[in-house]
C-alpha cells in the first residue's frame, strides 16, 4: 500500500459520513423530520405527524414488509419446487410426486400412460400437464 492509500483511509476522511444519530436524539425523531420532509417535497407543505400517527405508520410498513417478504418467500417455492407435467415426464423406477393443481394435495405415481387423474384428496378430475411434479 502507498502513501496515497494510506491518506485516504482515515479517521478525518470517515468522519464525514452523515449519520443521524450525530444530528437527532432519537430514532423517532429523525423519522418525524424525514416524513415532514417527504410531505413538503410531495405537498409543498411540512406536516409533523402525531406519535400515534407515527407509530400508526410503522406498524403499516412492517405489515407492508411482512405480506411482501410472505409473497416472496411463496413465489421462490412455488418456483423453484415445481415443474409441470409433460409428455416427456418420465416416473423413473421409484416413481414421481406430483401434486393436484386444485387442492395441492401431493401423491406419487409410478408411469405417465394417462390423460386424466383423479385426485385422492378433492375427487376432481385432473388432467395429466395440469399436475406440477414436486421436488423431494
Amino acid at each position: 500500500m502507498n502513501e496515497q492509500d494510506q491518506e485516504l483511509i482515515t479517521p478525518e476522511a470517515t468522519s464525514n459520513v452523515w449519520r443521524w444519530q450525530d444530528h437527532y436524539d432519537s430514532e423517532e425523531e429523525y423519522a418525524l423530520q424525514e416524513y415532514s420532509d417527504v410531505h413538503k417535497m410531495l405537498h409543498g407543505s411540512r406536516w409533523t405527524p402525531t406519535e400515534y400517527t407515527l407509530k400508526s405508520l410503522w406498524a403499516d410498513i412492517d405489515e407492508m414488509y411482512q405480506r411482501a417478504n410472505g409473497e416472496y418467500e411463496e413465489e421462490q417455492v412455488i418456483g423453484a419446487e415445481s415443474e409441470k407435467v409433460t409428455r416427456y415426464t418420465r416416473a423413473g423406477s421409484e416413481g414421481k410426486d406430483i401434486s393436484c393443481p386444485e387442492c395441492r394435495h401431493e401423491f406419487t405415481v409410478y408411469h405417465f400412460s394417462w390423460s386424466q387423474i383423479v385426485c385422492g384428496n378433492c375427487k376432481q378430475e385432473i388432467s395429466k400437464t395440469d399436475c406440477e411434479v414436486v421436488s423431494r
